[in-house]
């Protein structure tokens, strides 16, 4: 069931109607805003999307892919690419500034995954904020997996394979092994499959 609540104005929503899916919530405060889901690959009936959008100028568009459960809350700004092929198990996206989250094709996104390209919160020091938003770009064919935390300025290269509960905000190689807190790299020129 797909169920749509748009409080503001000029806001273009496009959702293909092959989403046959448990629950399909986008709620939408503010205008200017442009939500595009393209027709699933996969979408199980038992699937949940939660989109919820306060504030202006957002753009969230998300291609052919297979959710069990996706989330995701912007404020003011955010632009989200998603491509095609991945697969969402149970992710969250939050920003609540300007800010950009890019996801390539053929990605998995394993349980408790979640990605913030903000602070959500101001930090100064000497009157000056020291904690802008950074975009986060997540390459083709990566694998996150459970737990995982991907952070403002986080790059994670081609192939990767992101390890349960790391933590990343800065470059990660293609085809590197990435785990811990910071996210290190333990092996490089790897391949993965499914």
């Amino acid at each position: 069931m797909i169920t749509i609540q748009d409080q503001g104005s000029n806001n273009q929503i496009t959702i293909y109607p092959s989403y046959k899916v448990a629950n399909f919530n986008l709620n939408i405060s503010g205008n200017n805003n442009e939500i595009i889901f393209a027709e699933p690959a996969h979408a199980e009936p038992y699937s949940n999307i939660s989109i919820s959008v306060s504030g202006d100028n957002n753009i969230l568009h998300v291609g052919s892919v297979f959710i069990n459960k996706l989330v995701i809350h912007c404020v003011n700004g955010l632009k989200c690419t998603i491509g095609n092929r991945n697969s969402f198990h149970d992710v969250y996206i939050a920003s609540n500034e300007p800010s950009e989250v890019r996801i390539g094709d053929d990605c998995l996104f394993a349980n408790d995954v979640r990605i913030y390209p903000t602070d959500f919160h101001k930090i100064l020091s000497s009157g000056k904020r020291i904690n802008d938003s950074e975009p986060i770009v997540i390459g083709n064919k990566v694998w996150l997996c459970e737990r995982s935390l991907i952070l403002k300025g986080a790059e994670i290269g081609d192939g990767s394979v992101i390890g349960a509960a790391a933590v990343v905000a800065r470059k990660i190689p293609n085809n590197s092994v990435a785990v811990g807190n910071p996210a290190t790299v333990v092996k490089s020129n790897i391949e993965w499959a499914v």
